[in-house]
């Protein structure tokens, strides 16, 4: 719905458009998920809310350190970096602020329109 908002109401596009705009999550969730297990994305990994969200389940549910090539490390020697829990968990609630704020924000915008606009 906020994409819908910001692809609608502010870049003007056509309101046909948003059931197009809908699956934009799930495309992004589908790169990033099989980017994170097939590529070597470094630290890029910890930005991705999608790619955390895989990597603290994953940690959660072995018990044990992850490392950031989770494909290439389960099928052989672990080497490389570990998935710091800490920094993961820390980027996901940034995210999660971030967006509630954003939805808030025009939310509330929303209601101000509605509003002034029954006076």
């Amino acid at each position: 719905m906020f994409l819908e908002l910001i692809i609608i109401k502010y870049l003007g596009f056509n309101p046909a458009t948003s059931q197009a705009v809908n699956f934009i999550p799930l495309i992004l969730g589908y790169l990033f998920g099989f980017a994170a297990l097939y590529l070597n994305l470094g630290n890029i990994i910890y930005g991705s809310p999608f790619a955390d969200i895989e990597y603290l389940l994953t940690e959660g549910y072995y018990g044990h350190k992850i490392y950031m090539n989770a494909l290439i490390s389960a099928t052989a020697s672990p080497t490389g970096e570990v998935f710091s829990v800490v920094t993961g968990f820390a980027v996901l609630m940034v995210w999660i602020i971030v967006l509630f704020a954003f939805r808030y924000y025009y939310l509330i915008e929303y209601i101000i329109e509605i509003y002034t606009r029954v006076r």
